[in-house]
């Protein structure tokens, strides 16, 4: 399936984009590792859940992404799925593959599931990363997240690291790596 990608800026989105990644980040906050509304603000490196905000859903997360880039891709303008990434990104675990473009969230809407709107975005933002100079697209996952290793192995990218039970007793953090 070819969907239309928009790219908002770190602080652009506007009150349409502000709602679609509200939408999305609800509709599959308890199929992430932890959940996105136990991670609260700032858990982005960390992982560690926190109570869930007083108001319901992902709040905090919600928060702490809206300062990320975000693409969405889009089926008749509805928003079926998003990808946000912070460029120009180093870490200690990355700093081989630095500076890269930092996936940090990939949610596509169930009904759109394999029919890759996943692989549209990280095309894109494998191809955007190049025009903005930086080396590599890198992300994480849990090692129990079957589908999104599968789309990882398809596009090449290598494991970097494993931190082994960081998101819960039996489930690893897996950070990948792929050269631009």
């Amino acid at each position: 399936m070819r969907t239309d990608l928009k790219l908002y800026t770190s602080g652009e989105l506007d009150n349409v984009g502000v709602e679609a990644l509200w939408q999305l980040l609800v509709a599959a906050d308890n199929e992430f590792v932890p959940s996105l509304s136990s991670r609260g603000e700032g858990a982005g490196e960390r992982l560690a859940p926190n109570v869930p905000s007083a108001s319901g859903g992902p709040r905090g997360y919600f928060d702490e992404i809206r300062s990320h880039w975000i693409i969405f891709s889009l089926t008749n303008q509805c928003a079926v799925g998003m990808m946000s990434f912070i460029p120009h990104y180093s870490n200690d675990i990355l700093r081989d593959w630095s500076p890269c473009s930092y996936l940090s969230t990939l949610i596509v809407d169930k009904p759109y599931r394999r029919s890759g709107v996943a692989r549209h975005l990280y095309g894109y933002l494998i191809e955007y990363s190049r025009e903005i100079g930086d080396v590599a697209v890198a992300t994480r996952t849990w090692s129990t997240n079957a589908g999104h290793l599968a789309l990882l192995d398809s596009l090449g990218f290598a494991p970097v690291k494993t931190i082994p039970d960081h998101r819960a007793p039996g489930v690893d953090t897996i950070y990948f790596a792929k050269s631009v």
